[in-house]
């Protein structure tokens, strides 16, 4: 493999790490915890493959200026610029979710799952949350079921 294969590795990792993702967020939502556990986990691995192979090219072959001017320019830093700042941030978000997903810490991993944004109907889970609460049902009560569930499958 030469550092001319980097590139379509890259967007061979980025594409099975996107998949993974997917698939994990889809059985969260069926409650299927292991496949959940199972995808997240790879979608790591794959994506960390593919931090370390976009370090390896950029090492080996540098960077490339962007000769473009006007319109085309300032579209494209306009993407780049983000990118690379969500690129940054998301790694420590990443690993800090990762860590609570497995030490089974749920709350606190569904805390930073929607701090990233990718949590759905949050107005009405607050909702369930209140009735639940006017049932008399306590938050820790709620995190015993919740850690009997993952227990058990």
């Amino acid at each position: 493999m030469s550092v001319d294969d980097l590139p379509a590795l890259n967007a061979a990792l980025n594409a099975t790490s996107a998949v993974l993702l997917v698939a994990g967020w889809r059985f969260i939502r069926q409650r299927r915890i292991r496949a959940h556990r199972r995808c997240m986990i790879s979608a790591f691995v794959v994506s960390s493959l593919f931090l370390v192979s976009y370090l390896t090219h950029h090492a080996i072959a540098g960077t490339t200026l962007f000769r473009g001017t006007g319109l085309a320019r300032t579209v494209y830093f306009s993407i780049l610029i983000p990118h690379i700042t969500l690129a940054a941030v998301i790694l420590p978000l990443a690993i800090v979710t990762l860590r609570r997903g497995l030490a089974r810490r749920l709350i606190t991993h569904e805390v930073t799952t929607a701090e990233v944004g990718l949590r759905r109907r949050a107005e009405p889970r607050r909702e369930r949350r209140a009735r639940r609460l006017a049932r008399g049902v306590e938050p820790d009560d709620r995190l015993e079921r919740r850690r009997d569930e993952v227990r058990h499958g």
